[in-house]
């Protein structure tokens, strides 16, 4: 018994409570203080605009009118144009269309004179268009046609040495001119001249164009010469 009254005597002391302590009393927050800001000023100075971009606002300004002014002009003369279309429109409706003359009566019974017959146009004989072979060679002389026969230029004949001769002709240029001509064997020969027994009928941008006869020969532009055989 005494030994618990000793043990609730040591809790109760133990237990006893600390004496109050007082807290610090905080400390006053300042107040802000006003941002002073400076006053304005009484007369401010207006920025000084730059020259160059004044420059390019006026000619900007200047272009933006002249297109105003042209698309005026332009409204202007296409209202112009249709009022004028209309009013044209209008007095052409209004024109009668001429009368057409009426027939007499000694139109009506003259007769109608007959129309005369075309005349046929006259034949022409075909011309044989040869040109050189490989060889660079022109047979005449196999196209010749003997007295009674006909004509065939596909017909091979042969003839003798000594019935027969041979041409070299060599065409290194054709001349474009009012009187167009070629150079056969270094020499200019102008159409219509004869070389040979060879008539030079035409020109063209590449040849020259020769005629004997029915038989027309193209000679080309060429550094080698043509070989012609000619029956005599």
């Amino acid at each position: 018994m005494k030994s618990i009254s000793l043990a609730l005597l040591l809790l109760l002391v133990g237990c006893r409570t600390a004496a109050p302590q007082l807290l610090p009393t905080p400390t006053p927050i300042p107040e802000p203080k006003a941002i002073a800001f400076p006053p304005p000023p009484s007369n401010p100075v207006a920025p000084t605009p730059d020259p160059l971009i004044a420059q390019q606002v006026k000619r900007q300004r200047q272009a933006i009118e002249a297109l105003i002014s042209q698309n005026d002009a332009l409204t202007a003369q296409l209202q112009a144009a249709e009022a004028r279309a209309k009013t044209e429109a209008v007095v052409v409706n209004q024109v009668p269309p001429p009368a057409l003359p009426m027939p007499t009566p000694a139109a009506i019974a003259a007769p109608v004179p007959p129309i005369p017959p075309m005349a046929p146009p006259p034949l022409v004989s075909p011309a044989v268009f040869v040109a050189p072979n490989a060889d660079g060679v022109i047979d005449l002389a196999a196209l010749s046609v003997p007295q009674g026969e006909p004509a065939n230029p596909f017909a091979v004949r042969t003839l003798s040495a000594d019935a027969m001769r041979e041409i070299t002709l060599r065409v290194g240029g054709i001349v474009g001119s009012p009187t167009p001509g070629a150079f056969i064997n270094e020499r200019l020969l102008l159409t219509g001249e004869v070389i040979e027994s060879l008539t030079l009928e035409r020109c063209e941008p590449d040849a020259a164009i020769f005629r004997r006869g029915e038989v027309q020969l193209r000679l080309p532009i060429s550094a080698q010469p043509v070989r012609i055989r000619v029956a005599l």
